[in-house]
This record gives C-alpha cells, sequence and structure tokens, in this order.
C-alpha cells in the first residue's frame, strides 16, 4: 500500500513538471514563433497619461535575434495602448540628442541579434490611451518582412 502511494505521489511530481516544461514551452513559442525569429528582454518604463493629451509617449525596448540563415527586417508594430507605434533612433548632432524615425526598418542579419535599447534604437508608442504603471504587461505586435507578424508581452520596468 505505501508503494502504491509513493509511486502515485511521483507521478503528480511528474504531472506537475511536465506541465510546467508544456507551459514554459508555450511561453517561448509565444516569443520566438517557431520561425527563425525570436524576440526576447521586451520592456518599457511607466508613463503617465494626463487627461487630454493626445501626444503621450512610451518607449519599448527589447531584442530580435535571428536564429535563420537569412536576414529579415523589422518593418513596424502596433500595441491597443497606443495609437500608432514608431521605430525611432536616438542620435547626437552636434550637442544635441535627436530622435528620429527610421525608414524603412531595421534589418536583422542572419545569425545575430539587434538590440533596441535606452539610448539608441527603441519602439515610440505615441499617443498613448492609458498611463502604463510598473509591473503590469502589454502586448505589443511586430511586424517583419519575412517572418509577418509576432506578438509579444512587454512588461513595465520601475527606472
Amino acid at each position: 500500500m505505501n508503494a502504491q502511494k509513493k509511486r502515485k505521489g511521483g507521478r503528480v511530481s511528474i504531472s506537475v513538471a511536465t506541465i510546467l516544461v508544456v507551459a514554459a514551452l508555450t511561453r517561448i513559442s509565444l516569443a520566438g514563433g517557431g520561425g527563425p525569429i525570436a524576440v526576447q528582454d521586451v520592456w518599457s518604463f511607466p508613463a503617465i497619461v494626463v487627461a487630454g493629451d493626445p501626444e503621450a509617449t512610451a518607449v519599448v525596448y527589447l531584442e530580435v535575434i535571428n536564429r535563420g540563415k537569412e536576414p529579415d527586417r523589422l518593418l513596424g508594430a502596433k500595441s491597443g495602448v497606443c495609437r500608432v507605434a514608431e521605430l525611432h533612433d536616438m542620435k547626437i548632432v552636434g550637442d544635441v540628442m535627436r530622435m528620429e524615425p527610421i525608414v524603412g526598418g531595421i534589418e536583422i542579419p542572419a545569425g545575430e541579434s539587434v538590440r533596441l535599447a535606452p539610448g539608441g534604437k527603441h519602439l515610440m508608442l505615441v499617443g498613448l490611451k492609458r498611463s502604463l504603471s510598473a509591473g503590469e504587461r502589454f502586448s505589443v505586435e511586430l511586424d517583419f518582412a519575412k517572418s509577418g507578424t509576432l506578438t509579444v508581452e512587454s512588461i513595465v520596468k520601475s527606472p
């Protein structure tokens, strides 16, 4: 009788472990889409939307990994939390840091990764529909030339 209880307990542990592995793989496939493009470290800072401010903005940072043998291109994005999402780059011109839209997308070379990070390339969310609070998550759809649309989840981190 005790041996049966131990086996049942062992089966329950294996079942829980199996569920956790399947859940982890499901999360990875959502970020990787099963194709050559994977996206990780998707995050943004909190943003407060003041009533009547149609141009409130936030920024999303992330890393795109191309595990394929051909380059791909991040063409753009969209999210339900904003009116429009744009690819931007920060550059120093003279003594002034300027932000400008990226025309034509961002190339993701084969076998390499590209990081959108503070002080450089980023995804600008323009016309926020609501404030973004630390700890919350929201979806972002990334549009790639070859890989199509990939939906990722951004977490809002405290600065």
